[in-house]
This record gives C-alpha cells, sequence and structure tokens, in this order.
C-alpha cells in the first residue's frame, strides 16, 4: 500500500525546491502552551493565525492549511473542533495532532475530518516541510477531479437507466483507476469531504459507497483488478433507484409501509435492467440485486442467508450500510464515523463479523 496511507504516523521528509506558499496556515490549540510549541517550530511561515479554543479564527479559504491540536477526549472541545469545521468544509488539508499512538485519538481526529494524523513528538520538528510539500502536492485537486469525472458517469448511468438504454459500463470502468488512484494516494477522508461537498442525494450516496468500498479493497490488500470489480459494483449498486420516484427517494420522514415496498423494489429493477448488457458480469449482477441480504436471511429481495450470500455482496453490504450513515441529507446531518461504526459492530446476527473487525480501519483511520 502507498507510504501516504493517512494512518497515525511519523512523517520523514528531504528538503527539496520551496513550492509556493499556500494562502495561510491556520493553527487551533486548546491551551498556550501548545500555541507556543507550534509557533516555535512554524517561525519560518510569515502567514500564519493562531487561535485557542473556545475562540477560533474567520472563516478559511480552501488554499488555507489548518492544524489542529487538542484534547481529542474533551466533550467541549470536540464540539468546539466540529462546528468550526462544519462551518468550514472548503478546508483541503486538516492537520490533526496527536500525543501517540494510542487509537481513540487517531480514530476521532479521524472522524472529526482529518486529512492527515500526525505524531507530535515525531513529526514537530519536519512540520514546516511536510506543510510545504503537502501544499505541492494539492491532493484536494486529483480526488476532485477523480470525483467529478464519477459523478457524470453516474448521471449518465441513471440517466440511461431511466430512458431504458443500455448502461454505459465501459465509461463507469474509466472512472475506476483515477478513484483507487486517489484512494491509495490520500485516503478515504479527502473522498468523503469532496462528495459531501459537491454531490446531493442518491449520487452522494452511491459515490460515497463507491470510494468507502474500493477502500475496504485496498486495506485488504485485493488485486487492482478485484478493486476495479468492487468499484463497478458499488457505481452500479443503486442504478434500480433510476425508476423510483424521487418522492420516495427524497421523502424527509419515516417511509409508509407501501412506499417502503416501491423502494424495495430497487434490487430487482437494477438486475433486470442490467442482466442482459454483456458487459456486466454475475458478480457484478450479484451485488447489484443482494446489497440488502443479509446473512440472517431478513434482508430483501431474496431472503438470502449464510452461505447464499457472496464476499462480493457482504463487503458491499458494510459499505452500503456505512455510508448511509455517514451521507449528509436535507434533513438529516452526516453521522459521525465512530457512531457509523458502532452501528454496523452491533448487527451481529445480519452482518460477518470478521470484515466488519477488519473495515474498522477505513471507518476510523483512513
Amino acid at each position: 500500500m502507498s507510504s501516504k496511507t493517512v494512518t497515525a504516523t511519523a512523517l520523514r521528509f528531504t528538503d527539496r525546491t520551496p513550492a509556493s506558499s499556500p494562502a495561510r496556515i491556520t493553527v487551533i490549540t486548546d491551551s498556550s502552551a501548545r500555541t507556543k510549541r507550534l509557533k516555535q517550530a512554524l517561525q519560518r511561515h510569515i502567514n500564519v493565525q493562531y487561535a485557542t479554543l473556545p475562540k477560533t479564527c474567520a472563516r478559511l479559504s480552501s488554499d488555507d492549511q489548518l492544524i489542529v491540536w487538542a484534547d481529542l477526549k474533551s466533550v467541549e472541545t470536540i464540539f468546539a473542533i466540529r462546528k468550526f469545521l462544519d462551518q468550514n468544509r472548503g478546508v483541503t488539508q486538516r492537520i490533526f495532532l496527536i500525543e501517540d499512538r494510542i487509537h481513540p485519538a487517531s480514530a476521532q481526529a479521524y472522524a472529526l475530518g482529518a486529512t492527515h494524523v500526525l505524531i507530535v513528538d515525531q513529526s514537530m520538528t519536519s512540520l514546516h516541510r511536510f506543510l510545504r510539500d503537502s501544499a505541492a502536492q494539492n491532493p484536494n485537486a486529483e480526488t476532485e477531479a477523480a470525483a467529478q469525472h464519477s459523478a457524470q458517469m453516474l448521471e449518465a448511468s441513471f440517466t440511461a437507466m431511466s430512458n431504458g438504454e443500455l448502461v454505459d459500463i465501459d465509461g463507469l470502468q474509466d472512472c475506476a483507476d483515477s478513484t483507487i488512484s486517489c484512494l491509495n494516494r490520500h485516503g478515504l477522508s479527502g473522498w468523503l469531504g469532496v462528495v459531501r461537498r459537491h454531490h446531493k442525494a442518491t449520487y452522494q450516496h452511491v459515490l460515497l459507497v463507491s470510494g468507502v468500498l474500493v477502500d475496504f479493497g485496498i486495506s485488504l490488500g485485493l488485486r487492482h483488478a478485484d478493486l476495479r470489480t468492487l468499484h463497478l459494483a458499488a457505481m452500479l449498486h443503486d442504478i434500480g433507484k433510476a425508476k423510483i420516484p424521487l418522492s420516495i427517494l427524497d421523502k424527509p420522514g419515516r417511509l409508509e409501509p407501501q412506499e417502503r415496498l416501491i423502494i424495495e423494489r430497487h434490487p430487482s429493477i437494477g438486475f433486470d435492467a442490467l442482466q442482459d448488457n454483456p458487459r456486466v458480469t454475475p458478480e457484478i449482477l450479484d451485488g447489484v440485486r443482494h446489497h440488502h441480504e443479509y446473512l440472517d436471511g431478513s434482508g430483501y429481495p431474496d431472503r438470502l442467508s449464510g452461505s447464499e450470500i457472496s464476499d462480493i455482496v457482504r463487503m458491499l453490504t458494510i459499505a452500503d450500510i456505512f455510508g448511509a450513515l455517514i451521507e449528509e441529507r436535507s434533513y438529516k446531518p452526516p453521522m459521525p464515523r465512530q457512531q457509523a461504526y458502532n452501528i454496523l459492530l452491533q448487527m451481529t446476527t445480519r452482518l460477518e463479523t470478521a470484515l466488519v473487525s477488519a473495515f474498522e480501519t477505513v471507518a476510523l483511520e483512513r
């Protein structure tokens, strides 16, 4: 896996030709001692603004680099950081500093939207070079381009489905490599942030699930060809919703029983529309039809159980549930990733426990 996988790790850099400076570096801490130490580390930077919680800075731009160093065990601190980040969703570099490798701190940082998590003692001396080099890499531009390409092909696929035309499978496959590359190089958090900022409703959900499922495959060490299969399964899994009325898809409240029956037809609708497409393999069809099946037989549409459910469906179902929980809709905010993962942990009869355990890294640390 790429060395740029976003995990809590010390970073080592070598000096290179200086890149152009970002518009501004913003530092938020919860103590004067932490602020002082960061001022010493960043003294060569002239365009830095500091704030100590609960005070925060003015609204940031997408070019700004944000550094957060605070106690992530404090509920008040977490609330203040989350409120600030909610007001500055366009910021593409969100760097959190933690004291050591303890799992809860790293997980909480990523749950808050960190793009990088650094260990203080091992990274402080190279922090200025990290800021310079990460700004030069501009991972957000790459992710923006990949997500936009995927969104365009997704819209074309849903339009074709609505019109009774063949879905362009080759076009969807063209998106796979750029998505896989972004997730390999920059991790899942950046992908989730871009998708939430620019895409809504069903398209947002499908793009979130695509990123989550591909990143799940990456974390398991799957071959590139298998990652492409996961990507296509995710991009097509909800294609049947193109035939479901928007009044039901986007209903802000609880669905009536008859509405629930209609929306539960989408796996069968998608399967029926794709099964005669020569570019769609049986395993993709399996994912489209069965991503709402559960191990205990309580899912739909075929009430499969146990060994009847394939590996790709088991993975897709986990990604689909997680994506639905963390997506943002007009009637609900995105659920924090830790809370969403806790829900998966509770679904012991429905989801494969070993896969849910393996999914933890993706859910909380990528």
